[in-house]
């Protein structure tokens, strides 16, 4: 499998990352607090997939584009208030779940 792209927007409110990865080695690179641990951390949420990291993570939307066995797939997940949905390029209905309220 080769990551071919990763999107993100409003990770913790205010990060945007748009990055497309080189086909043969890419390195992620920036200062602490940058957001490269949190990139990792979506970009591992969306390949497993793992819920609850990605109802743990705060942003709007997330995208990532991989090629496994010369065919590119895109996972793509957007994320509100009231629903977290997860979609997969190939399958045409998404999964929609409903963003959880713990009670106080």
């Amino acid at each position: 499998m080769k990551i071919k792209s990763f999107k993100a927007n409003k990770v913790y409110g205010y990060l945007n990352f748009d990055i497309n990865y080189h086909s043969d080695l890419s390195f992620l690179v920036g200062v602490n607090g940058s957001g490269k641990t949190t990139i990792l951390k979506i970009i591992q949420a969306l390949l497993t997939p793992s819920l609850p990291d990605l109802l743990s993570i705060p942003f709007t939307n997330a995208t990532i584009e991989y090629e496994d066995s010369n065919e590119r797939v895109k996972i793509t997940t957007t994320k509100n208030e009231e629903y977290l949905e997860l979609g997969v390029s190939a399958i045409e209905e998404k999964l929609t779940l409903p963003m959880m309220v713990a009670d106080e």
